[in-house]
């Protein structure tokens, strides 16, 4: 027999054979150690052992903070108070997105109260936001004079 354990490590790196834990010399037809195998290369036998995997190894330590992201904090625009005749109906709007951001949402809020105003619809339009309020007589209810404020919700974009 003549085989040497150099030989069947090398041989086995080069098959591809990894991972290789050793090498070991048997009989031709003997009874072969448990993870073991024979392997014929090139006119040679080799016998080839593969250990169990062994534990894994420490975490490493944490890489470097990170850049910080975009801001991106939405900015509200509050337009200015705008009168609400009695016996009326008409849409308000409030003031555009400035460039470089865009309308995610508004809204709006009576100045003066009580009214009996009622929202109509809300909605956005182009870079604003606009609302329709009725404040016309309902029923036997009197109707008065009030103002509204409309903002605008944008967002800066990337």
């Amino acid at each position: 027999m003549r085989t040497t354990i150099a030989t069947a490590v090398v041989s086995g790196l080069l098959l591809g054979l990894a991972p290789l834990t050793a090498a070991v010399a048997a009989p031709s037809g003997g009874d072969l150690p448990p993870g073991c195998k024979r392997h014929k290369q090139y006119g040679h036998t080799f016998v080839i052992c593969k250990g169990e995997n062994g534990k894994d190894g420490a975490d490493g330590k944490d890489g470097p903070q990170g850049p910080a992201g975009p801001v991106r904090a939405p900015q509200v625009l509050t337009g200015p108070e705008q009168e609400v005749p009695a016996d009326t109906s008409k849409e308000y709007a409030g003031p555009e997105c400035p460039s470089g951001t865009s309308i995610v949402g508004g809204g709006h809020y009576q100045v003066k109260t009580p009214s009996f105003a009622l929202v109509q619809g809300d909605r956005p339009d182009g870079q604003q936001w606009k609302v329709w309020l009725n404040n016309a007589h309902v029923g036997s209810a009197k109707t008065t004079a009030t103002s509204v404020k409309v903002y605008t919700i944008c967002l800066p974009v990337d």
